[in-house]
């Protein structure tokens, strides 16, 4: 299935729309240089059961996304995303039916080496602290992807749009007027988090799972353990 380019050089769709208009983008003017190659996740072939578990009770034990599967009813307390001893999240996680309520700790920025999807559709709602929600211009290309090799007349420093969102309790004009402080977004849309110093505090709704979410890396789509395997963990001690 070919993707087409968000945008258009004249300005591209406003804030609201880039949160939801994945399903169904602008043309920019011409498509982009690659399809998307759904790579179906796996690992490289050769992997061996053991070689996976090895990675991962390396990943559980130094640190990542959490790699258990959940679950139809579940409550999950307090897990620290990333390393450890220093993550770039902590989220509590209220599953019923399938529906989750989640509460997120941001403390650093998601990993902004690739645009990540989600495996459902999210409703969420910032209530303290502020951050960038980045999706990309062009879906399924890295951020620091351009249009140059292609239209070389229009020049892009990189592949990313940013939408800034702000808490409600930040203020109480934010407060009265949440419309900066609620975004929604469906499965597939790609986008990464940038977080300040300071961090955010955000309230998230997530309906069923309905796809399997990874990472997209040149074109393919990378499940997590996967990507991670491959390219381990960005978020240290140094970065935000």
């Amino acid at each position: 299935m070919a993707e087409r380019c968000l945008g258009s050089s004249t300005g591209g769709p406003t804030t609201w729309q880039r949160l939801q208009t994945v399903a169904e983008p602008a043309t920019y003017q011409g498509r982009c240089t690659t399809d998307l190659e759904n790579s179906g996740g796996g690992f490289r072939r050769g992997s061996s059961p053991a070689r996976l578990t090895k990675i991962k009770t390396e990943m559980r034990t130094t640190g990542s996304t959490d790699t258990r599967q959940f679950k139809k009813f579940q409550i999950r307390w307090a897990e620290k995303l990333g390393y450890k001893d220093n993550p770039y999240l902590v989220r509590w996680t209220f599953i019923v039916f399938g529906y989750s309520m989640r509460i997120h700790h941001w403390i650093k920025s998601d990993d902004r080496r690739h645009f990540h999807d989600h495996s459902s559709d999210l409703l969420s709602i910032v209530l303290k602290g502020e951050y960038d929600n980045v999706v990309p211009k062009c879906p399924n290309q890295d951020p620091d992807w351009n249009f140059n090799t292609l239209y070389p007349e229009r020049r892009y420093a990189d592949n990313t749009v940013r939408h800034h969102v702000e808490g409600i309790f930040n203020s109480w004009a934010n407060f009265l007027n949440m419309r900066d402080s609620i975004w929604f977004s469906k499965a597939e849309q790609q986008h990464y988090l940038d977080i300040p110093k300071g961090g955010a505090w955000t309230l998230m709704f997530e309906g069923r799972p309905r796809i399997k979410w990874g990472f997209f890396v040149n074109g393919h789509k990378w499940r997590p353990l996967r990507y991670f395997s491959k390219f381990g963990i960005i978020q240290d001690k140094d970065y935000q």
